[in-house]
């Protein structure tokens, strides 16, 4: 097993590193670690290079191209392992038997100066050295004279002024005749032989130096154009002989981009401009020069002696064996397979403190970090407590970890300055970046991904730097589940807007600047807006768009107050309801917190609507109230029942800032009952359970939480029927609560997961009780307790009060809910809250009916085989042997979002017990196959 050690505090610069390996003394075998993460890489070096070095006695052989090429990104390595060459090639026989010249860059070399003169000035240097010290001592007596070596210097310089870049154009002196014979045809003649006279400079010299061959290595030739096509050309012409070994390093599409340059440049401005742009001909040019610079590079570097230096993902990945062990600093002793300071398990604990700890999750950062360039991952792990994998900065700065992909940001056009500055515009950043690139729906997760390395980078960063954000603000986490959950999972309705179409329509980017989530703005009316663009859509797209119940919005009846007509028609409208009910302050705040009225702008009406997103947007402002001591007005605030304009996409009508506007009905009491729960103490108390330390949460466990719930709605408001508010509300926040439950489950304490129901709720409050008590067990003193610390995520979020409320009286609910948040019930003085789990709010809202929906409503869902299942058939089984059941069972797996690859990937065995839990019978590869191929068939079609 190779095992390669990474010292991080001597890894910054690039240097020379130890090569791995087996040393046999006395009968014993050592193996000892290396410093060099290219080991393999080196040793095919080492052979090209010995393959390379001439044999005693061996005809001169010309036209070679004895050119070794080390191709990597930047930051992989390049210059320590041309550095490791050197210092190991001068410590063993191969070494001897060459004169390894200093490492030449081609940016160092002044403008006027060429690679080629660099070369022979070098060689000279150590000529004369070498002479002066032979001519000291009588008895060494040099293979050539110095004369004889200057003879063919000499003649070397004569050609030259004929190459690029030196000397002036012989040309200019040719109209005297004496000189065109005296010089000019003896320099054109030197011109010709200036690589044979090269050759010959090559073979005196090697004889004075005793060595069999020169070896020059040149690093990074790609990174200047104009010295990189001097290197490549002065390779190609001259240093063809057996005499000079060349090691070139570089990035292999910087060598093609410096290749096609020069080759452009080759045809002219006037073809290209003429053949290429009049007579549409590019295309022909384009081939022609894909063509020449292939044959250009498979000649001067050719393949079979180009060197990949692999990324350490590379390498694992093909090696499996291979270790590779990261240290801060050099310790005194290293021991062997040293497994918690293996690379893989440093990052496994790093994204832990990211709150990424579900295996197949992590999988796809760690994948990504391990094929980051190596000096990228040094600069990385550098922030971070190898043993904790806990940041490092004292300061909470987070500063250095974006630095490090501070040009991929920048190459997004991210403003992360504002980011870091301000964390509360950190999701109104993300999603203007997703929406730019068009990659909401597929990347609202922020992970790495993509085949993008830019977007990638940026991706991460804005992951992490969520993540760091999260753990000291809660209030974030509701940020991210309205302006990037919310927002993602209304694209299927919405769509991109289409650039070519100036008529007023519904499109994501409209919704997201019309309703300011673009602008730093109070999040509940965000939701709002959201809410009033949302049924201006619907209304669009079907008549009778006032009954229907979709994205999360429920159609009501509008205020009895502003109703001309008999008190007794409208004692079911919400105002009536809670006035004939003798509602107290606290009742009436919590009934119209997740109300808002969208207002038609074509008629005089208004339509009111209830949601469980105004309530978490409400939750998510009320934090931030809670944390600056305004608690109180934020109630008062957030509980007014506001009303918000409609776009009219029908007449192409719209308000630059719509809605926004007090409607607090009449008849709103002041009073606080002497019974009435303090509500905002509660609430204050919840939101002072946060962990001081904050809590690990990861991006993706919010996006699918977001998402799990977005479709679970979907499914209850296919059916919604004769039900009232009560019961539909109750239900919605149960769901709520059931994907957070399941999703923190999945994500933290995976190995529990199999044990839950992955279906969704319904109206049936018997999953979410089973999932919650499959979480409780007793311990050794009888107490039923939580069965994994793991949970305080979901714990803390589901003894929000304001959830809680909307919950009916059933006591198998609040005995499952008091068990299993525990202390976040508490008060602060840790007394428990019984009035908490009392509070009904059902006694009003059950009185309350919903708008009917009379017609088949508007599918948000875009897969064409997304369909509505009934009742009777939601949870009966499911086979994946059955190809009539394959469209149902692929949109299960898109709803909760699982990995479709795990059927290629896993073993049946550990599937079947996940599958069983979804309602899927029959697993098997056979089975796996006949289903992939089903997609990929539809896929293709």
């Amino acid at each position: 097993m190779e095992s390669i050690t990474i010292i991080l505090d001597k890894s910054i610069n690039a240097q020379a590193y130890g090569i791995s390996g087996t040393a046999v003394s006395q009968n014993t075998t050592t193996t000892y670690r290396g410093t060099l993460v290219h080991n393999k890489e080196f040793k095919r070096a080492k052979e090209l290079i010995e393959d390379f070095i001439p044999l005693d006695g061996e005809d001169e052989k010309k036209n070679l191209h004895n050119t070794i090429t080390v191709l990597g990104t930047r930051g992989s390595g390049k210059t320590s392992f041309l550095l490791s060459v050197k210092r190991e090639l001068s410590k063993n026989q191969t070494g001897k038997q060459l004169q390894i010249l200093d490492i030449i860059d081609p940016t160092l070399i002044e403008e006027k100066g060429h690679v080629f003169l660099n070369v022979i000035a070098i060689i000279k240097e150590l000529i004369d050295k070498k002479l002066n010290l032979v001519e000291c001592e009588p008895s060494k007596k040099p293979a050539y004279s110095r004369k004889e070596w200057r003879s063919a210097l000499n003649k070397l310089a004569a050609g030259l002024p004929s190459i690029d870049g030196i000397g002036s154009n012989g040309m200019d002196s040719w109209q005297d005749p004496e000189f065109v014979m005296d010089n000019g045809l003896k320099a054109v003649h030197a011109s010709q032989d200036l690589a044979d006279n090269f050759n010959e400079f090559l073979r005196l010299s090697l004889a004075i130096l005793e060595k069999k061959a020169f070896l020059v290595m040149f690093d990074d030739i790609d990174v200047d154009a104009t010295k990189g096509w001097a290197v490549l050309e002065t390779i190609r012409k001259y240093f063809i002989g057996g005499r000079l070994i060349t090691i070139v390093s570089g990035d292999s599409q910087l060598y093609s981009t410096v290749v096609r340059q020069q080759k452009w440049q080759n045809f002219g401005a006037e073809i290209l401009k003429y053949e290429g742009e009049r007579l549409g001909k590019l295309a022909v040019f384009n081939d022609m020069i894909t063509e020449l610079e292939s044959q250009y590079l498979q000649k001067v570097l050719q393949p079979k002696n180009r060197i990949h230096l692999s990324t350490i993902g590379t390498s694992k990945r093909y090696e499996e064996n291979k270790k590779f062990y990261i240290y801060e600093k050099t310790t005194a002793e290293i021991p062997e397979n040293d497994s918690e300071n293996e690379i893989s398990s440093i990052y496994n604990r790093i994204l832990r403190y990211f709150g990424i700890n579900n295996g197949y999750q992590a999988k796809a950062y760690s994948d990504y970090l391990l094929e980051l360039p190596l000096r990228t991952q040094v600069q990385f792990l550098n922030l971070f407590d190898l043993k904790t994998g806990a940041f490092k900065r004292d300061d909470a700065n987070i500063v250095p970890l974006t630095d490090i992909f501070l040009s991929d940001l920048y190459a997004k056009n991210i403003e992360i300055n504002t980011a870091i500055r301000s964390p509360k515009n950190l999701n109104r950043l993300i999603l203007e970046f997703l929406l730019r690139e068009r990659k909401l729906e597929e990347l609202y997760q922020l992970q790495p991904i993509t085949t993008a390395d830019n977007l990638n980078a940026s991706l991460l960063s804005l992951n992490f730097l969520s993540s760091f954000n999260m753990q000291k603000d809660e209030s974030l986490i509701f940020d991210y589940f309205i302006k990037i959950g919310y927002t993602r999972n209304l694209l299927p309705l919405l769509g991109y807007s289409e650039k070519t179409n100036n008529a007023l329509s519904p499109s994501i980017e409209d919704l997201c600047n019309n309703t300011v989530i673009l602008n730093d703005n109070v999040l509940k009316d965000v939701v709002g807006k959201i809410i009033a663009y949302l049924r201006g859509t619907i209304d669009l797209k079907q008549s009778s768009s006032e009954k229907v119940s979709q994205a999360g919005t429920i159609p009501l009846f509008g205020l009895a107050s502003s109703v001309k007509r008999n008190t007794k028609a409208t004692t079911d409208r919400i105002d009536s309801v809670l006035k004939n009910g003798n509602a107290d302050y606290v009742e009436q705040r919590l009934v119209y917190m997740p109300l808002s009225s969208n207002q038609y702008i074509y008629k005089q009406a208004s339509l009111l609507t209830y949601s469980p997103y105004l309530l978490l947007g409400a939750i998510g402002e009320l934090i931030r109230k809670s944390r600056q001591g305004d608690i109180k007005n934020g109630f008062t605030e957030l509980s007014q029942f506001r009303g918000y304009m409609m776009p009219d996409f029908k007449r192409g009508e719209n308000k630059e800032e719509f809605g926004g506007m007090e409607e607090d009905p009449q008849d709103l009491t002041d009073k606080k009952s002497l019974a009435a729960f303090d509500i905002e103490t509660a609430f204050s108390n919840w939101v002072e359970k946060y962990p001081a330390e904050g809590m690990k949460i990861s991006v993706h466990l919010l996006g699918k939480i977001s998402t799990r719930f977005f479709y679970a709605l979907t499914n209850l408001e296919s059916r919604v029927g004769n039900k009232n508010l009560g019961e539909v509300f109750h239900s919605y926040i149960l769901t709520f609560m059931n994907s957070v439950l399941v999703e923190d489950c999945r994500e933290n304490a995976n190995y529990l997961a199999s044990e839950l129901n992955l279906n969704n709720t319904n109206y049936k409050d018997s999953i979410f009780i089973k999932n919650i008590n499959k979480l409780i067990h007793k311990d050794d003193k009888n107490i039923r307790i939580v069965k994994s610390n793991q949970l305080n995520f979901s714990q803390w979020l589901l003894a929000c009060p304001l959830l809680l409320v909307y919950l009916k009286k059933d006591s198998k609910i609040k005995y499952s809910l008091s068990i299993y948040c525990d202390e976040y019930l508490k008060d602060s003085q840790n007394n428990s809250q019984p009035k908490l789990l009392d509070i009904d709010l059902q006694k009003f809202l059950d009185k309350i009916p919903i708008r009917r929906e009379a017609v088949e409503k508007v599918h948000i869902v875009q897969n064409p085989i997304e369909k509505v299942i009934s009742e009777k058939n939601e949870n009966r089984e499911l086979s994946i042997g059955n190809i009539s059941d394959y469209d149902e069972i692929f949109e299960k797996f898109r709803v909760i979002e699982f990995p479709i690859e795990k059927l290629k990937t896993d073993k049946v065995e550990d599937l079947r017990k996940e599958l069983k839990t979804l309602g899927i019978t029959r697993p098997s590869t056979a089975n796996f196959t006949k289903f992939l191929e089903y997609l990929n068939e539809k896929r293709t079609k």
